[in-house]
């Protein structure tokens, strides 16, 4: 028998849990509490989008944003690629405040793909020291769309994009 914990509160739209000590007695929001469960009694019915992220990469010109992104899709490590120019960024660097204009690329992916494969690359092809490449989830979105992602990144073998 699984025991889920005791609802603590209502704050919002997140419902916090207590667990119990020998699950380490920490609180945490219902998404993490409804994940954890499914990783122990489910594992193959968890949400496929939870495995999709969207990454953020800035670049200091076109030139290296659009090899970047050629590069990703190519090797179907992302499915699609936005760029955004006119970006502002300011940020301290080797003991300065820096203030330049940059270009944003916002990356559709599966999670799987980061440490291994998407990260090394960038860095291999990107110019900066210490380039940006910050990862979030993706907690929804038209299932039709994430079910694309998946599709164009190998994350599933067969797909109906019409379903």
């Amino acid at each position: 028998m699984i025991r889920i914990g005791n609802l603590l509160g209502n704050t919002g739209d997140q419902i916090f849990f207590r667990f119990p000590q020998e699950d380490g007695g920490n609180e945490m929001c219902y998404k993490r509490a409804r994940r954890r469960l499914q990783e122990r009694i489910m594992p193959d019915v968890m949400d496929q989008s939870e495995s999709l992220r969207i990454v953020f990469i800035t670049t200091p010109d076109l030139d290296t944003a659009e090899s970047i992104a050629n590069a990703l899709l190519d090797k179907r490590l992302a499915a699609c690629v936005n760029i955004f120019q006119g970006l502002r960024s300011m940020y301290h660097w080797e003991g300065k405040i820096e203030d330049d204009q940059e270009i944003l690329l916002m990356i559709k992916t599966r999670a799987e793909l980061l440490e291994k494969q998407l990260i090394p690359l960038v860095q291999k092809l990107h110019p900066y020291q210490v380039p940006e490449i910050i990862a979030l989830p993706i907690v929804g979105g038209g299932q039709s769309y994430l079910d694309w992602i998946l599709s164009e990144t190998g994350g599933i073998e067969s797909h109906n994009l019409e379903s």
